[in-house]
């Protein structure tokens, strides 16, 4: 990664250079809060050139030997000891791992100066292959003859090979020809590269597809690369100065890099943008394949944003590849900024990127060895697994030793580095502020970190309906030795993981609770005297003829008129019930507790005393309203769901989601009836443009006829039977 120095103004003033080299191995942590995975940002090596010499316009990795990695760094506009040439641009060799001033001038060329070479911008392009190097000049000028002092840009390169001890000069623009057709407008060595070339074309009529958007340097750097894995290279371009129109009175300038994949042999897809998010950031300057950096079969790219930040400080972005480019584009997975500056900001960082070069050889990018004991990314896969998944609330004879209730077993991969994991359980208990139902045997917490024994919660709990949820937060352990290369967790990794022990329930063979709930009540008098105590004793009998009921409550509101005394104890017919007063909203109200569950068959009835006085304002009747409320199974749904994941062409019912039941049951208990009665019921059905409760089907039992606003099953998906085909869906 490259900074010379330069202010973002457009006449391109330039301060002291940088270089910076973010070595492509892995990361750790990266300062300052930036997006990280596994560029390793903590210590990067810094080199430094001469002030005003655009030290780091270009740069390029040079291997000599199999144990020797250097950097070339190109600063078109320094000095050399050249007599009489002043900035003709020079190449500096620094070694890695070296220090900010241990850069040295390679000696290009050092013949006398009897062409033009003062401001020749010598280094302004570099690139090396297989131990040559090509170092570009393309600002050189040239003139046969000079009659009027006039001369010509032609451009030339010079090739370094044997290790920088023969070099070459190449001028493919400088001819002899006097005329100035003779030179045209050839000018060299404003960029190089090494291919395979055949054959040499010129002045071929090639039909060009329009440019997205004029004037924003559409083209400005090029880069090819696989980054969707399919075999053929795929083409990025930048367009550094790309100006976003969302209000057109107010457009912004914050650059786009455009994407064409490979189709078939020079046939490219409609491009993929990549759109800055910096304004004057110029998004797209540089673009640098890395390789597959992440080592998940795709190849990743690196994006400059030289004037990116809130500072102007620049940033460099790092896009991971995928098999569904076309559709989901690059994922972003890291941001760079300038490291071993006070404030992390340097002007111009990202104008120049250069990567695919193992510096360090920890196989990053590279072949995977199957034999290294510590990976630099971790790609981690955890299962659990629960014995018993189920449990029986009711059966008091859990052994302690040597077998716990709930036996969890943790599997995380092999070869994988420590890591620090937490075991949370009945974690959205915690969450939601409720009551833990399972703790650890030994400490009667929650969580815990270490070696496992469960055991089971002694205090009876209320909620049997919800899943048991624990959870499972794992992540890399310190490292051992600060001057080492940590590991890092795969940015793609999950790092949370799931499982559910569920209740057993008196719910039948589907442990779906569909109760049938009957009230009826009956007082022991039914006329009062004003100015008496008038006390009386209202009975209250609860049917349940379907399943279970959990967490089932009677609630009887209190007229203005009674005052609650207690419940009748001493009649041997009424059930001993647990009621207490309540004062909800400024209602008063009893609530008796009719089990938990209340089973299938279960009769109960409770006595309630009251003393009636204040019947001076009073009417002719005095009325006690009576309800009884149940959980549904399950009350509450939490997204997203567990070991599902979505199908992209959907057929049946189970590819969009897991099933959601709603059941509801009308009854009219008199004593009149209803001529025209309506139910309206409504559901959140999309999200963000999608399904978030994905309307399959309504069934009904009885004189019912609905109707829905939007169409039921509009992907005509498989529906799967029902066993409860009498209810609404």
């Amino acid at each position: 990664v490259c900074s010379f120095g330069m202010e973002r103004a457009r006449d391109g003033a330039c301060s002291a250079g940088m270089f910076i080299l973010g070595v492509l191995t892995v990361l750790w942590s990266a300062p300052n809060g930036v997006l990280s995975f596994n560029l390793y940002a903590e210590r990067p090596t810094v080199y430094r050139g001469p002030d005003g010499s655009y030290f780091g316009y270009s740069v390029d990795f040079y291997q000599a030997s199999s144990d020797s990695n250097t950097v070339l760094v190109g600063a078109p506009k320094a000095n050399t000891s050249q007599p009489g040439v002043v900035e003709a641009g020079a190449v500096y060799y620094c070694p890695w791992p070296g220090a900010p001033d241990s850069c040295r001038q390679i000696p290009f060329d050092n013949s006398k100066p009897l062409e033009f070479k003062s401001h020749q911008w010598f280094g302004a392009s570099v690139r090396t292959h297989k131990g040559k190097v090509v170092a570009c000049a393309p600002l050189y000028h040239w003139r046969t003859v000079n009659l009027s002092g006039e001369k010509d840009p032609v451009g030339t390169c010079y090739v370094a090979v044997q290790n920088f001890s023969a070099y070459a000069e190449y001028s493919p623009c400088r001819t002899n020809d006097p005329d100035p057709e003779g030179q045209g407008f050839c000018q060299a060595g404003f960029s190089v590269d090494f291919n395979k070339v055949k054959t040499h074309v010129e002045n071929t009529d090639v039909p060009f597809s329009p440019v997205p958007q004029m004037a924003s340097y559409f083209g400005y750097c090029v880069a090819v690369c696989d980054l969707n894995g399919d075999g053929t290279d795929d083409v990025l371009v930048g367009a550094p100065l790309y100006m976003e129109r969302e209000m057109e009175s107010k457009p912004r300038e914050v650059g786009r890099v455009y994407l064409y994949l490979q189709m078939a042999p020079l046939t490219f897809s409609k491009p993929v943008a990549l759109t800055g998010t910096h304004t004057f950031g110029r998004f797209g300057t540089a673009i640098a394949p890395l390789g597959d950096i992440n080592q998940d079969g795709f190849d990743d790219v690196a994006v400059g944003c030289p004037f990116g930040g809130e500072e102007r400080g620049g940033r460099v972005l790092i896009f991971n590849g995928n098999r569904d480019v076309s559709t989901r584009g690059l994922t972003l997975s890291q941001e760079l900024r300038a490291a071993g500056t006070p404030s992390g900001s340097l002007p111009g960082f990202g104008f120049t990127l250069r990567g695919g070069q193992d510096l360090d050889n920890n196989q990053y990018p590279g072949k995977h060895s199957t034999d290294r004991s510590l990976p630099a990314v971790v790609s981690v896969e955890a299962t659990m697994t629960l014995t018993p998944r189920t449990l029986n609330p009711d059966d008091r004879q859990c052994r302690l030793l040597p077998s716990p209730l709930i036996s969890i077993h943790l599997c995380i991969g092999t070869f994988c580095p420590d890591l620090r994991a937490e075991l949370q359980l009945d974690w959205l208990k915690g969450t939601r502020g409720g009551v833990k139902r399972v703790l650890f045997l030994d400490t009667q917490q929650p969580q815990r970190n270490g070696i496992l024994k469960l055991g089971y919660n002694k205090d009876e709990f209320r909620d049997k309906l919800t899943p048991i949820s624990l959870a499972l937060n794992y992540s890399l352990a310190p490292p051992s030795h600060s001057g080492s290369l940590p590991p890092v967790l795969n940015h793609y990794s999950s790092t949370f993981l799931q499982e559910h022990a569920y209740i057993l329930l008196d719910c039948g063979d589907d442990n779906i609770c569909i109760p049938d709930l009957q009230l009826s009540a009956t007082m022991d008098r039914s006329e009062m005297v004003i100015g008496d105590d008038n006390l009386v004793m209202l009975t209250i009998t609860a049917v349940n003829r379907g399943e279970g009921a959990y967490e089932t409550e009677l609630y009887t509101l209190i007229p203005t008129e009674a005052d609650y005394i207690g419940v009748e104890r001493r009649v041997e017919s009424l059930s001993q019930l647990n009621c207490e007063y309540k004062l909800v909203n400024e209602s008063r109200m009893v609530v008796c507790d009719l089990g938990n569950p209340m089973v299938a068959g279960t009769e109960l009835s409770v006595g309630l005393r009251f003393s009636v006085q204040r019947l001076e304002d009073a009417g002719p009747k005095m009325t006690f309203g009576l309800q009884i409320h149940r959980v549904s199974h399950p009350s509450q749904v939490v997204l997203p769901f567990p070991r599902w994941e979505p199908k992209e062409k959907p057929v049946k019912e189970d590819d969009v989601g897991p099933q959601v039941t709603h059941i509801y049951e009308l009854h009219n208990f008199g004593p009149s009836s209803i001529q025209e009665a309506e139910l309206q019921v409504g559901w959140p059905s999309r999200f963000r443009d999608e399904n978030l409760l994905y309307a399959m089907e309504i069934r009904t039992d009885g004189p019912i006829s609905c109707r829905t606003e939007t169409s039921l099953n509009p992907l005509g998906l498989q529906v799967k039977p029902q066993r409860h085909e009498r209810y609404t869906r």
